[in-house]
């Protein structure tokens, strides 16, 4: 019975604690708020912390993060923050056709929150020596098999693992900022 009570008591804290995050969702028009479609951002709830420690912590964990950081953070000191990364080959179009995500996130600190803007993204892959480019939306025909689009021109969505991972790649960056900034930082 203990085993049944603790089985449901986790699975509730852990679904409790996905419903606090605010994600992203993509559609033809960009990224928007899951939770309400007439936002173009998530906030980052960080309880107890001021703008000043979360805008440090944060600086602090992008530069760990990338080899070239001060190639990739620009900063209004104390204000906001923009990354312009590159993930290579992080998004497939299907199994075998991967595309490199150029991004750019842009990061607004108050006491306590995060305001992350709809993040911008370039997809990209080099296949039988030319360039091939993943649009957003794309309606036309592409006689060389450079361009392709996530959602046709009415809408419709093309490629479901390419929206499924561009999802979680911004998703999960931003809970792995978000558990980075709620973690005990260490005295040593």
């Amino acid at each position: 019975m203990k085993k049944i009570f603790f089985t449901i008591l986790i699975i509730a804290l852990v679904s409790f604690a996905k419903a606090q995050i605010q994600t992203f969702k993509l559609t033809p028009f960009g990224f928007i708020n899951s939770a309400d479609s007439s936002k173009n951002y998530v906030v980052i709830n960080i309880d107890g912390k001021s703008k000043a420690e979360l805008y440090k912590n944060s600086l602090i964990y992008f530069s760990k993060m990338y080899v070239s950081a001060k190639d990739v953070i620009s900063t209004v000191e104390g204000e906001s923050m923009s990354l312009n990364g590159v993930a290579k080959n992080s998004i497939q179009r299907t199994s075998i056709h991967i595309f490199s995500n150029n991004y750019t996130l842009n990061l607004e600190f108050k006491d306590g929150k995060i305001k992350v803007s709809a993040p911008s993204f370039r997809l990209t892959s080099f296949s039988a020596g030319h360039e091939q480019t993943m649009h957003l939306v794309y309606g036309g025909v592409s006689f060389d098999g450079s361009d392709f689009g996530i959602y046709n021109k009415k809408g419709g969505l093309k490629y479901e693992k390419t929206k499924y991972d561009l999802e979680n790649f911004f998703n999960d960056y931003l809970a792995n900022l978000q558990a980075e900034l709620q973690k005990k930082q260490e005295d040593w």
